[in-house]
């Protein structure tokens, strides 16, 4: 390992000395490491061989994380395509990883304190009818309750436990890159101390889609996925979950994975009333 590592040190010490570039990796790789929890900012600016060590390092772990071959190599073409697709704006690593964790899941540590919450749509986007929306929105929470305890209930007035909004960019303090790239985020529960606790706020600049037809982002998937953290589940590695990071393009049917039903219970139990259909209630 030692070896290989030097031998990647001085292949890069070469190709920088010799195009008389300071930096060995692209700006768009150090910055999408850095972003996704990879890289700390006090790493970048490093110089010589620390600063290659570290970013040699980062992209092994995004490597490993993502599920490509770990070359280390910052240049690597599968890296440099990695960081163009679309996505989740959550970091991959927060405080919670452990790259040595036997499950691919992972838990924030943070989960409502009840199991009766209350979601309301705030803004809309124009690519879908209001009903679309709703419908997908609907589906979305029916399937994570239809694997635990929770049961959500539609708010028309005040503040709801999780709100749902399409933005722009320059609507919130968070900014959006444009169409394409991070598509959405959402904050974790926190019983609403803060303020954002649970909502979910889409990129507006992307265009939503909820049948396969179209070109563009499905909206059924993102849902799944951001009220995933909306409840207490980070990231997961494991390619087949809805909480995979990177946006897996057209599919036929978007649904939970073992690993996103093994996470959330963990935090809540298991779907046990026989009562309770489909998880929502309307008013």
């Amino acid at each position: 390992m030692r070896v290989v590592f030097l031998s990647f040190v001085i292949l890069y010490v070469v190709v920088g000395a010799t195009f008389g570039r300071p930096s060995f990796a692209p700006a768009k790789v150090l910055d999408y490491l850095r972003r996704y929890g990879y890289l700390s900012s006090a790493d970048v600016k490093l110089s010589g061989g620390q600063r290659i060590r570290k970013v040699y390092e980062a992209v092994k772990r995004l490597q490993r994380f993502i599920g490509l071959k770990e070359t280390g190599n910052p240049r690597d073409p599968l890296v440099e395509e990695l960081v163009s697709k679309e996505r989740c704006g959550f970091q991959d690593l927060g405080k919670t990883s452990q790259f040595k964790r036997k499950r691919r899941y992972a838990l924030h540590g943070t989960k409502w304190s009840k199991n009766s919450l209350t979601y309301r749509v705030t803004s809309y986007t124009t690519d879908l009818t209001t009903q679309e929306v709703d419908k997908t929105i609907r589906t979305g929470l029916n399937k994570w309750a239809n694997v635990t305890p929770l049961t959500f209930k539609k708010a028309t007035t005040g503040i709801a436990d999780i709100e749902l909004s399409f933005d722009k960019s320059e609507d919130r303090d968070y900014s959006f890159d444009g169409p394409g790239g991070e598509l959405a985020y959402a904050y974790f529960p926190l019983n609403n101390v803060d303020a954002n606790s649970g909502d979910v706020h889409f990129d507006d600049a992307e265009k939503f889609i909820v049948k396969n037809k179209r070109k563009g982002v499905h909206l059924l998937w993102l849902v799944l996925h951001e009220l995933g953290h909306s409840l207490g589940l980070d990231h997961s590695s494991n390619k087949k979950a809805i909480m995979y990071p990177i946006h897996p393009g057209s599919k036929s049917t978007y649904g939970l994975h073992r690993d996103d039903i093994i996470g959330i219970q963990q935090l809540y139990g298991r779907f046990n009333d026989p009562i309770k259909v489909h998880g929502l209630q309307r008013i």
